[in-house]
């Protein structure tokens, strides 16, 4: 992932660099610090997450879903699945399903306190809520 655009701009041109400068001066953590070499620095904003094959990752459920529906188990009405089995489901890496989890783009239904399920249609719904994002 690229680093962010950055810019510096030099305090010193700022109407507010004296009182600033004073400020700094107080704080007894910048005592053996040079103040005259203060700068500020401003991050470009992020982008917003989102998943990049969305479709991809649909398409490829809803066929592993078809094919092999009779393999997967059924819980409280649910078919279910480890995470393990929802990332080659989707044909994608576990790090990367873990960061859509993390992102809040999956949401896994906790059946005890550790363990975390996926109901297959609750997955393909969160999905397509993504799809429709774009």
């Amino acid at each position: 992932m690229p680093r962010r655009q950055q810019i510096t701009i030099p305090v010193e041109k700022l109407s507010v660099y004296e009182n600033l400068i004073k400020e700094l001066s107080e704080n007894p953590l910048l005592e053996d610090y040079d103040l005259n070499s203060v700068k500020l620095t401003i991050l470009k904003k992020k982008a917003p997450p989102r998943i990049k094959d969305v479709d991809k990752a649909i398409e490829s459920l809803k066929w592993h879903f078809a094919a092999k529906s009779k393999c997967i188990e059924v819980a409280m009405g649910h078919k279910i699945i480890n995470k393990k089995d929802l990332a080659k489901m989707m044909k994608i890496s576990r790090p990367t399903l873990d960061k859509w989890i993390k992102e809040g783009f999956i949401q896994p239904e906790k059946l005890a306190r550790t363990l975390e399920i996926y109901s297959v249609d609750a997955v393909l719904e969160q999905l397509e809520k993504q799809r429709n994002k774009k």
